[in-house]
């Protein structure tokens, strides 16, 4: 979820830029599956705000888009009803051959 998001690229961003970076270095595909119903792409992201505390959205798409375009880093929106079928679909469409 969002607020998951969050602590993921700020609380434990060392950790996160570590796998990122080894994405990239094994030239593969990341892309961050986010369950929620509420936030459907990423401008949506702008009006997020945490259930948590003083987090808000503004500074989270803004770290969003220097990790897509630092490193392709791509985002799927989805609840969580949808969230099986949507890694389905990713599998399909990104999985590498046998």
């Amino acid at each position: 979820d969002m607020d998951e998001l969050y602590l993921d690229l700020f609380s434990e961003h060392a950790r996160f830029a570590r796998e990122i970076r080894l994405a990239q270095r094994q030239n593969k595909k990341l892309i961050i599956l986010v369950e929620d119903d509420k936030i459907k792409s990423l401008s949506d992201v702008k009006k997020w705000k945490s259930k948590r505390g003083k987090a808000n959205g503004t500074v989270l798409f803004d770290k969003m888009m220097k990790l897509k375009y630092a490193y392709d880093v791509d985002y799927r929106f989805c609840s969580k009803e949808n969230a099986g079928l949507e890694i389905v679909k990713l599998l399909v469409n990104y999985s590498e051959p046998i």
